[in-house]
């Protein structure tokens, strides 16, 4: 299958070569990137942050525009006990980046899902507000909800803001390549990619897979009309139904997830007919997108 990722770059590690391993023609090109908030204004609000119990971040992106800022992750200058906050992330990447950047983690909402780190805190002996959420300008309401539902004040504060990161109006058809290093190769260097061939690779995608709904919304009509899409993630998965269209759903929000559902619906055409939806034999696909000797004329 021709399968088409669209998650922003450092997103994901590894997904693309594992496609391309299985056979499969796979091409990386963001729909959307991010862009932090600068200037003495917004750094004062972040700042004014520090002061609360707890501040919590709900996205790899939301820690990339903190640590933007220049920002410590704790008050300076202050007993340990005394030096609020303390930080909880959604998800164990988004806790990991915190780690990296010298920050303490006290909460991870295991299941990578806003709705989880919810429960998790109002479980936590320490739970208290106000509580500050660094996030982006497209962010769900469903952490910030939840918590006000159980009576703890919240303090959005917009670090970065979600934009187009490519001319994805324009999707034309695309040669396709096999290959497991072309494919990989082409994952590595997206960054370098031209509008031209990230609309000539689009169209051509049997599969579309979606990491956010902010890539969900930003994905044309007819590419989405043509193609089968993967929705990572519930919210994700409802921004493409709030559109009228239909998805798979991978089976957990990650890595892993993908390639299970992606190994589902290559079984799926095979078992129909035989054949993988772009024609490679099961045989092709198993073998890592080569036919075996015996399909081969016979050499060994």
């Amino acid at each position: 299958m021709r399968i088409l990722l669209t998650h922003s770059e450092g997103r994901l590690e590894g997904l693309a070569a594992a496609l391309a391993r299985r056979g499969h023609d796979v091409r990386h090109h963001p729909l959307v990137c991010t862009r932090a908030r600068e200037g003495e204004a917004v750094r004062a609000e972040a700042e004014a942050l520090l002061g609360l119990p707890w501040l919590m971040f709900t996205s790899r992106s939301a820690v990339e525009a903190w640590r933007a800022l220049g920002l410590p992750w704790r008050r300076q200058g202050l007993p340990p006990d005394e030096s609020a906050p303390l930080l909880a992330a959604v998800g164990r990447k988004t806790a990991a980046d915190l780690r990296r950047a010298g920050a303490e983690v006290a909460l991870t909402g295991e299941r990578s899902q806003a709705a989880s780190l919810a429960d998790d805190f109002l479980a936590h002996p320490r739970a208290a507000g106000p509580v500050g959420l660094p996030q982006g300008d497209r962010a769900l309401p469903t952490l910030r909800r939840a918590l006000e539902q159980a009576g703890f004040e919240t303090r959005p504060l917009v670090l970065y803001e979600t934009v187009v990161a490519q001319a994805a109006d324009e999707l034309l058809a695309a040669p396709a390549t096999t290959t497991a290093d072309t494919a990989a190769t082409t994952a590595a260097t997206t960054a370098a990619t031209t509008t031209a061939a990230t609309t000539a690779a689009a169209t051509a995608a049997t599969v579309v897979v979606l990491a956010s709904p902010s890539a969900a919304g930003a994905l044309p009509e007819s590419v989405a009309r043509s193609a089968t899409l993967v929705a990572i993630g519930p919210t994700t998965a409802a921004a493409v139904e709030a559109r009228g269209f239909g998805c798979r759903r991978a089976a957990s929000p990650s890595v892993a997830g993908v390639l299970a559902t992606v190994d589902a619906m290559t079984a799926d055409a095979t078992a129909a007919d035989g054949t993988t939806p772009d024609g490679m034999t099961a045989d092709t696909v198993t073998s890592g997108g080569k036919a075996p000797a015996s399909k081969r004329g016979g050499q060994p």
